[in-house]
């Protein structure tokens, strides 16, 4: 039956498939044992076009009462070129901390790269604790011996507009993506305190390159005891590349593997003529390209050496 409803006072659009999922939660945030409900609210464009116009998240008691709301009202800076919205949210995440929790949001410029991290406490209130030169798609945990962080996957349009990973302590901001030598366009100017712990760039494809996809991004953090597989989206959200890593203090990716329908569309542009290797050959498994990772003590390095996962059987 209905518990409770609430009226917004503009029109709202519905959420798309898979949405709700992501920007949806029903979790005691308080520690005093009733559960809040948080929900991403998106307005229509007054002017009558039908398009989304700005968004919201809200935060109800178990009764329906609004507690507080959030919509960024924040303006960022690259190279004093100003961005000032409006912004979308691309993912929730609610730290599984004991007692009193924070709610983290990965927000996303609507029409341009620039992205946050922001992280709200109990009572709506915003602290910013990341930005990132290119969008943020996901957001993952991860708790081990040296202390507990949120993972920020995504691309990074400064450098090759390829899949990234940062890995932000829960503390402390974590300033913005390391510098590369790139263009400078993508420095922003008034960014948090603090570096991330750990950054990583993912090489994009083979087939990524071959059908000039315009990145390949980092859409899906899955977080176990003892690893972390990341998975990039080389065409769409099916032909994937998965790296594992280390759960460990060392964090660092170990292997990669690559998703049967990544080996479909290899086989089908064999096939076609548009790929003159077999599967089995590709430099995809015996030349791959190094993972780039950056950390605070020994800045950019290549990972090298990754075990690589077989292709399944031609069909």
């Amino acid at each position: 039956k209905l518990a409770w409803s609430y009226e917004f006072p503009e029109e709202m659009g519905e959420l798309v498939p898979g949405e709700s999922e992501r920007l949806v939660r029903l979790v005691d945030l308080d520690g005093d044992g009733n559960r809040e409900v948080l929900a991403v609210a998106d307005f229509r464009d007054p002017s009558g076009t039908g398009h989304r116009f700005r968004e919201a998240l809200y935060c109800f008691s178990g009764d329906g009462d609004l507690l507080w709301r959030y919509e960024p009202e924040l303006t960022l800076s690259f190279q004093g070129r100003e961005f000032t919205g409006p912004w979308h949210f691309y993912d929730l995440l609610v730290l599984p901390n004991p007692g009193a929790r924070s709610v983290w949001l990965a927000v996303v410029h609507y029409v341009w790269w620039p992205s946050f991290v922001v992280k709200l406490d109990t009572q709506g209130q915003p602290t910013v604790q990341f930005v990132h030169p290119g969008t943020l798609y996901t957001l993952g945990y991860l708790r081990n011996a040296s202390g507990s962080y949120v993972l920020a996957g995504g691309v990074n349009n400064e450098l090759d507009h390829s899949g990234s990973l940062a890995v932000l302590e829960e503390n402390q901001p974590s300033g913005t993506s390391p510098p590369q030598e790139a263009n400078p366009a993508f420095r922003c100017d008034d960014c948090p305190p603090g570096q991330p712990s750990r950054y990583f760039l993912f090489p994009r494809s083979e087939l990524n390159r071959l059908l000039q996809i315009d990145k390949s991004w980092v859409g899906q953090i899955f977080v176990t005891a003892d690893k972390i597989e990341v998975s990039t989206f080389e065409v769409s959200g099916n032909e994937r590349v998965i790296y594992t890593l280390s759960g460990e203090f060392g964090l660092e990716p170990v292997s990669r593997a690559f998703s049967d329908t990544y080996w479909m569309l290899h086989e089908k542009l064999e096939q076609e003529g548009k790929i003159k290797h077999a599967a089995e050959d590709c430099p995809e498994r015996t030349q791959p390209i190094p993972v780039r990772m950056w950390t605070t003590k020994s800045g950019w390095s290549k990972v090298t050496g990754l075990r690589v996962a077989s292709p399944p059987p031609a069909l």
